[in-house]
C-alpha cells in the first residue's frame, strides 16, 4: 500500500470487497469466464480508475464470488468505485458469453441443464461486502486475495483464522 499526498492530507485507505454473481451461482468453476471476468474487472479499474481516483491491487475468484482489493483517498465513495468494476465487466462478459443470460444447457453449474443462470439480464447481485486493511494487514490481505480459490475446502477457515492470527 502506497501512501498517498492529497490537496490537504497524505493517506490511502484500502478496502478488499466481495462481491457475487446473482443467486450466487458457482459460474467460476468455469476456467474461461474466470479469466475473463478478471481480465474485464482490470480493464474497468484501468478506464474508470482515473476518473474514480482508485488504483485496484488485486483480484482474486472462488467459484460463486470475487475479491478485489481497492485503494483509494478521501474524496472517493466506494460505492463508484464497486458500480464501475461491476457494470463493465457484467456488460463484457454477456458480450462474450451471450448463453448465460438463457439455461445452463452445458450443465457448468452441475445441477442439469434446466437450471437458468442470468435470465433476468444481470450478472453480478446488488449487494456487496468490504473491509478496510491498514498497512499491518494490507501485505497479508492481497497475498489471500491472489491466491482466493487455490486451496477450495482445504481446512479453508482454519487457513484464514491463522493467516489473520499471525499478521
Amino acid at each position: 500500500m502506497e501512501i498517498v499526498s492529497y490537496s490537504s492530507s497524505k493517506g490511502a485507505i484500502s478496502v478488499g470487497v466481495n462481491f457475487n454473481p446473482m443467486y450466487r451461482h458457482k459460474i467460476f468453476k468455469y476456467e474461461p469466464l474466470k479469466i475473463f471476468c478478471e481480465s474485464k474487472i482490470r480493464e474497468a479499474a484501468e478506464i474508470y480508475g482515473e476518473k474514480y481516483q482508485f488504483k485496484l491491487d488485486e483480484v482474486g475468484f472462488d467459484i460463486d464470488h470475487s475479491h478485489v482489493l481497492v485503494t483509494f483517498g478521501p474524496n472517493v465513495k466506494l460505492c463508484d468505485i464497486i458500480k464501475s468494476l461491476k457494470q463493465h465487466s457484467a456488460k463484457e462478459i454477456f458480450k462474450a458469453f451471450p448463453w448465460l443470460r438463457g439455461y445452463d444447457e452445458t450443465n457448468i453449474l452441475g445441477r442439469g441443464t434446466k437450471q437458468k443462470l442470468f435470465t433476468k439480464g444481470k450478472f453480478w447481485s446488488g449487494g456487496y461486502y468490504f473491509e478496510s486493511y491498514g498497512r499491518r494487514t494490507f501485505d497479508n490481505h492481497k497475498e489471500y486475495v491472489a491466491n482466493q480459490g487455490k486451496q477450495h475446502k482445504i481446512e479453508r477457515s482454519q487457513t484464514r483464522l491463522q493467516t489473520f492470527i499471525a499478521a
